[in-house]
């Protein structure tokens, strides 16, 4: 009877298994990495031809060929000293602008006499824009944000976006009016 005990003892022991959590984790590993990489190596294709400046034979030296000379352009001031009130930051602000575009050289007879027959229209565009800026956009160091909204709305005035090539402002002091 000792000895069936015995065997009984021993036959309850269990003997030492690979743990299979781990094993299966493993496994379950290298099956996606090995999708990730197949699915990456179809879908992702070649690398791409990149295109860049082709400086050619004057790269290093200087003395590339004359280009076309630049169309000449022409500076029109639309408005000079316009003051319009901004309340938007709480108190009260008036900016004093000064403002101009540059236009096509041979244009700038065309665009002269639209901006005197709109002379209105351009104001209370203005007017309506510096009213409604957000103060960010008048705080801007280079009034980017003031002057495409500006240009735009110059653009729908003329009827003809491409006629303003750029909008300068030159003067913008802001009052307090308190």
């Amino acid at each position: 009877m000792a000895e069936d005990a015995a065997n009984a003892a021993q036959e309850k022991k269990p003997g030492k298994k690979l743990p299979m959590t781990p094993i299966l984790i493993g496994i379950v590993s290298l099956v996606e990495a090995a999708g990730f990489f197949a699915y990456m190596k179809f879908m992702g294709g070649g690398p791409k031809a990149t295109y860049g400046d082709d400086h050619g034979q004057h790269a290093i030296d200087d003395h590339a060929p004359a280009s076309q000379p630049a169309m000449p352009s022409a500076e029109v001031q639309l408005v000079k000293r316009f003051r319009v009130p901004n309340n938007k930051q709480g108190a009260t602000f008036i900016y004093d602008f000064d403002i101009s575009v540059v236009v096509p050289g041979e244009k700038r007879e065309e665009v002269e006499l639209l901006a005197e027959e709109r002379a209105a229209e351009i104001a209370d565009r203005l007017a309506r824009i510096v009213r409604a800026a957000d103060p960010r956009i008048l705080a801007e160091d280079d009034f980017a944000t003031l002057r495409a909204q500006i240009g735009h709305a110059l653009g729908e005035v003329f009827h003809n976006e491409e006629l303003v090539q750029r909008v300068l402002i030159p003067r913008c002091v802001p009052m307090r009016a308190d």
